[in-house]
């Protein structure tokens, strides 16, 4: 997809690469494969792996396998897998749980 996807319910069997931001809406965005996206906004996601290039605000993510992600603010994020995250939380102090299958 060449941009971002705003209130929507997605569901691939395979991966899904996004080159924007994937907004749920508070929808449901499930992928078999691995989502690549540049940030994650409002919603659920269940991925076999997750990359994102940016921030995820507000979102509770599951992965089987590994997830990848720059910034993480609020919500939550499991990885069956490995899980690297480069900045977690905000100067607001929004309570983001992490939590990882492997260390």
């Amino acid at each position: 997809v060449c941009g971002d996807l705003h209130d929507a319910s997605i569901t691939a069997g395979g991966s899904l690469q996004v080159a924007g931001v994937v907004g749920a809406g508070g929808g449901e965005v499930v992928v078999g494969g691995t989502l690549e996206a540049e940030g994650l906004q409002p919603g659920t996601v269940l991925a076999g792996a997750v990359r994102i290039r940016g921030t995820v605000r507000g979102c509770a993510v599951t992965a089987t396998g590994d997830v990848e992600i720059d910034r993480v603010i609020g919500g939550s994020v499991a990885a069956g897998g490995t899980l690297k995250v480069c900045e977690v939380g905000d100067a607001l102090g929004t309570t983001t749980e992490l939590w990882a299958g492997h260390t």
